[in-house]
């Protein structure tokens, strides 16, 4: 009996043995094909994000060389009127603005310039005169989303492109226009006397450039990663490979489960000031 009872322990401490060693190798098993798959993820991932900013290298050029087109041909039409000057104020959309004159022409409510850029550029273009506070858009063929034009808004004052114009310089930049991205061109506009009495604008919708979205239309991760040119406050523009709605959700999971892999990488799309971030996920 004792002899049996013997046996009995040192069968069932074998099987412990080997089952642990067993366990012991699946979890090595296990280690090494989760390294290997991270390793081609991350490999993937570079390659895919050195193809995508080389693209947008060439992006880059491309929006500069249009967007400094569309402000030529808008500051031309604009000079071409006369001195710019604010002449008394006047009423727009329920408020009073000041009344931006060029030359002898009121621009307020007139769509003749911006509609002309819009026809020889296909660019957004607007006007804004200066009241001392804010810069009130007085013409515009930019729409708000009930369709009509989007007369009597203000810039944000919390912008770069605002800090810029009050300092009396130009800005460049990738911005939030009614809660629409831009890649947008602003520039003062002084009197005679070299005083800020408005600036111009120009942009385009950055889901209205195509090349943007060529540049990562096939990108992949493997078979079930995808690439997303989101903004840098985490909205999606561009995606690949998955809709929009599935973009956000996987997003939504990175930023709460932590239950996917992101890496960003920061460029200067169209070389402005505002990045947007490329996500590999």
């Amino acid at each position: 009996m004792m002899r049996s009872s013997l046996g009995t322990r040192f069968l069932i401490a074998t099987l412990l043995a080997v089952l642990l060693t067993c366990m012991v190798c699946v979890a090595a098993a296990w280690h090494q094909a989760n390294a290997w798959i991270y390793r081609s993820v991350a490999q993937d991932t570079d390659q895919q994000a050195s193809e995508v900013v080389g693209r947008l290298t060439t992006v880059d050029l491309m929006a500069r060389q249009q967007i400094e087109a569309a402000m030529r041909v808008l500051m031309d039409a604009g000079r071409s009127r006369g001195v710019p000057s604010l002449k008394g104020q006047t009423g727009l959309e329920g408020k009073v603005v000041p009344n931006l004159t060029l030359g002898t022409e009121s621009q307020v409510m007139s769509f003749g310039i911006v509609d002309h850029v819009k026809e020889l550029s296909g660019s957004t273009a607007a006007l804004f005169a200066w009241d001392g506070q804010n810069f009130v858009r007085v013409t515009t063929n930019v729409l708000k989303p009930d369709g009509s034009r989007a007369v009597g808004t203000v810039l944000d004052p919390s912008g770069n492109a605002f800090a810029a114009l009050r300092a009396g310089q130009p800005f460049e930049g990738v911005v939030d226009i009614l809660g629409v991205p831009y890649i947008a061109s602003y520039a003062p506009i002084n009197d005679a006397q070299g005083k800020l009495v408005g600036a111009w604008y120009v942009g385009y919708r950055l889901d209205s450039i195509a090349a943007l979205g060529t540049c990562i239309e096939d990108a992949r991760i493997l078979d079930h990663g995808f690439v997303a040119l989101m903004k840098p406050a985490g909205a999606v523009i561009f995606t690949a490979g998955k809709s929009r709605m599935q973009t956000w959700t996987l997003c939504a999971s990175i930023r709460t489960a932590g239950s996917c892999t992101k890496r960003s990488f920061p460029t200067g799309v169209t070389g402005f000031s505002s990045p947007i971030r490329i996500s590999m996920l």
